[in-house]
């Protein structure tokens, strides 16, 4: 059975913690690859980013561009983003 990016990513989220993370980290990997997943790791850890912000009340966005952003570029995305949530 194929298991969803997101559901590996909210029982990661439910289950890490600083003193098992190198544990569970392990395990997981171990669980992907029994079950011809790991090809999914990227989709997981996209899945993982968006469930721990949701949990925290905020709104993950993610900006491609193709040069490093100015301070000012910075600043005015982010006062656009937050007129927007």
């Amino acid at each position: 059975m194929k298991i969803k990016p997101q559901i590996y990513a909210q029982t990661l989220v439910d289950s890490a913690s600083s003193e098992n993370l190198k544990q569970i980290s392990r395990n997981f990997w171990h669980i992907l690859q029994k079950n011809k997943q790991y090809r999914d790791l990227n989709k997981v850890l996209d899945a993982v980013d968006i469930e721990a912000t949701r949990r925290d009340g905020k709104i993950l966005a993610k900006i491609y561009a193709k040069n490093e952003l100015t301070e000012y570029e910075q600043q005015t995305i982010m006062e656009k983003l937050q007129k927007k949530v």
